[in-house]
């Protein structure tokens, strides 16, 4: 009768060891969710980000193309060129920056890319887990409910005697 009792209270425990991991694999795979979501909003910013920057990347290029030729236009009716060729030095410098911001916000989305995608086999990992631990609870608990039967049915056996 004591050694039910110690096997009843040993798989009680482990009943309660395996519902605090299974609570605890659930959390990490909320956090990581969480995390997922955040990386997911980032990147569609990133994205963004880099259309603009790539659209204002192709107007500064247009703008360059334009102050070039007429920058030959003028030299060509021989008017002085100083004005146009400022100009396209300035246009110049902010497609160097512009070029510069979207290669920063291209390396950043790939990064964030990287980063989502670990997360996600992360979370597939520990789904995976919490499914094996959700199986041996449950398995833990039916070997619980049996035991506790045969310890209910022997005590009523010796209730008898």
């Amino acid at each position: 009768m004591e050694r039910i009792k110690e096997k009843l209270a040993h798989l009680q425990t482990k009943v309660d060891e395996l519902t605090d991991e299974n609570d605890s694999l659930k959390k990490q795979i909320k956090n990581l969710g969480d995390e997922d979501t955040k990386k997911d909003m980032e990147l569609t910013s990133l994205r963004h980000k880099n259309e603009q920057l790539e659209t204002e990347s192709d107007k500064l290029e247009e703008q360059l193309k334009t102050a070039k030729k007429e920058a030959m236009d003028g030299a060509q009716a021989g008017v002085t060129s100083e004005g146009l060729t400022k100009k396209v030095q300035t246009l110049e410098e902010k497609l160097e920056t512009t070029e510069a911001e979207l290669k920063d916000a291209t390396a950043k989305m790939r990064a964030s890319e990287v980063k989502a995608e670990e997360a996600e086999r992360r979370v597939h990992t520990l789904e995976g887990e919490k499914e094996e631990w959700e199986k041996k609870y449950e398995e833990m608990e039916n070997k619980f409910k049996e035991a506790k039967k045969e310890l209910d049915d022997l005590a009523a056996s010796l209730d008898g005697v």
